[in-house]
């Protein structure tokens, strides 16, 4: 009974422990940048780009296609990473970067996992999640993590006036 006792006081302890630890660094919880044009700028442009993954499609009902993935100036999984917004008005002949989404350039905070939604109304939404990224942040367990979403009223707008990005809700979203 003993032994139970002190493996509940120390299963108690760690979990205090780990969440202090991971509620030092708030900056997750800071508004992405948006950058506009970002091929304009070199530190985003594709030629820069060292890592992409997880895309996402959209198309409008009049045929504007909407895609998001995220990247980085590093190869891989990091605090680098930064979520791409582009657009085409051509199926898809020729397409244009729009936005970049980036917390803080080159960390802790890593925006990764966008996904791009158009509601029946024609309401575009891109959501993506921020966390510290860190050794002991590995497995997002929520502490350090959140979702993330931006809403544009007209979908079929090829250059719409891009509104506040709203943290919508702690750790991740599983599709």
């Amino acid at each position: 009974m003993m032994n139970l006792k002190v493996c509940y006081l120390l299963l108690i302890t760690t979990m205090l422990h780990n969440l202090c630890l991971g509620q030092r660094d708030k900056t997750f919880l800071d508004q992405p940048k948006l950058i506009k044009n970002p091929s304009s700028v070199e530190y985003y442009s594709p030629e820069n780009r060292k890592f992409t993954g997880i895309s996402s499609l959209a198309v409008s009902p009049k045929g504007r296609m909407w895609a998001t993935w995220y990247s980085g100036i590093t190869p891989g999984e990091d605090a680098n990473n930064y979520v791409v917004v582009s657009t085409s008005g051509d199926n898809g002949q020729t397409w244009e970067e729009v936005l970049v989404l980036d917390s803080d350039k080159q960390g802790p905070v890593r925006a990764f996992d966008p996904e791009i939604w158009i509601d029946p109304a024609g309401k575009l939404w891109i959501f993506w999640s921020q966390s510290i990224h860190k050794e002991m942040d590995k497995h997002y367990d929520g502490i350090n993590t959140g979702v993330w979403v931006l809403t544009i009223d007209d979908a079929e707008e090829s250059n719409p006036t891009w509104p506040t990005p709203k943290r919508i809700v702690d750790g991740i979203m599983h599709v």
